[in-house]
């Protein structure tokens, strides 16, 4: 009996954990990404890095400076550019009401010359003829 129980009570452990969960390796934690870069372990190493941003933050300070400027021409070339743009409509708004007057003008004109023609044609005739019409 005594082996029975020790075979149950080796089985019931032996249950709770295989052989093959015993054996297995833990996963690893995740490695940093700092961890992978390599290091500047020298003193060159880091005095060329320290020179590189240096030059780095002196183009960054050309450029910010390029932007301002840049950006003030763009400002003037859009102002600039709306006030050409409304002299262009009031010059085109002119346009149109010198147009239609001179429509308006050569249109008297031409009724004023069409009734002394029928006025001369009537009076040199006498009557009414078909060539006043």
């Amino acid at each position: 009996m005594h082996g029975e129980a020790s075979a149950s009570s080796s089985g019931s452990s032996s249950g709770a954990t295989t052989p093959d969960m015993a054996d297995a390796p833990l996963p690893s934690p995740p490695v940093p990404a700092t961890a992978t870069r390599p290091r500047a372990s020298t003193c060159s190493e880091v005095d060329d890095l320290r020179r590189r941003l240096t030059e780095t933050e002196a183009m960054v300070r050309v450029l910010q400076h390029d932007t301002l400027i840049l950006n003030e021409k763009l400002v003037d070339a859009t102002e600039r550019r709306a006030e050409i743009q409304a002299s262009n409509d009031l010059i085109a708004r002119e346009l149109d009401v010198l147009t239609e007057k001179l429509f308006e003008e050569a249109n008297t004109l031409v009724s004023r010359e069409s009734r002394r023609r029928y006025a001369q044609c009537l009076h040199s005739d006498g009557y009414r003829s078909n060539r006043c019409q």
